[in-house]
């Protein structure tokens, strides 16, 4: 579970270790893990990088996937691989652009990262990008634009276990006010339906 958003993350595996992911004072990745009897062992480094925010996720064999997003624009993707954390680069955005909210699932052996991409100009508009990794590939999808008044929400991503099947909600200006849309993925075809708009608020900011 996200301990502090985009910066820490604690979880509990089958054997009842704990591990306890975070941004250290140099702002890298690290972790530390303890033993079946709740003793903390030493601290890991992941990726030495100034990071921004990482997510992960853990998928049903226990192994652990990290999305992270760098202070220099680079987008990333952590695996561990025989007894060795391996960064891969997937893009490296310019100055005048910027990654908010990464989040990574693993569904059906899919790797799927998701991520605001976000122009100087306009504010407060950003692009919601969806990337699939399959058999060393990946496809990206543009989901959505969305606007904002002034703070942009996080988007979040649900997944149902019996099927495997993906829906988001996200938030963006409809007529003069924030609302809340909900978009469901099709993982055959690789496609998003259309957004459909599930709120009629007439408040000028609404929170997910």
């Amino acid at each position: 579970m996200a301990f502090i958003r985009g910066h820490e993350f604690i979880f509990e595996n089958k054997l009842g270790m704990v591990f306890n992911f975070y941004l250290n004072e140099q702002k890298h990745i690290e972790y530390i893990a303890s033993d079946e009897k709740r003793r903390w062992k030493e601290k890991k480094l992941i990726f030495g990088r100034a990071t921004e925010s990482f997510h992960l996720d853990v998928d049903d064999n226990e192994s652990i996937h990290i999305v992270s997003y760098s202070k220099d624009g680079s987008l990333y993707y952590h695996q561990y691989l025989g007894g060795a954390w391996v960064n891969y680069l997937i893009f490296c955005y310019p100055e005048e652009q910027r990654v908010m909210y990464p989040i990574i699932k693993h569904v059906e052996n899919q790797i799927h990262i998701f991520y605001y991409l976000l122009h100087n100009e306009p504010k407060n508009r950003a692009y919601l990008l969806h990337l699939r990794f399959h058999n060393k590939k990946y496809s990206t999808n543009h989901i959505t634009t969305t606007d904002n008044h002034e703070y942009i929400n996080p988007f979040k991503i649900f997944i149902n276990d019996n099927n495997n099947k993906m829906a988001l909600i996200y938030s963006s200006i409809n007529k003069g006010y924030e609302q809340i849309f909900i978009s469901k993925f099709d993982m055959p075809t690789g496609q998003w339906s259309e957004p459909l708009c599930v709120t009629s608020s007439k408040d000028k900011k609404i929170y997910i």
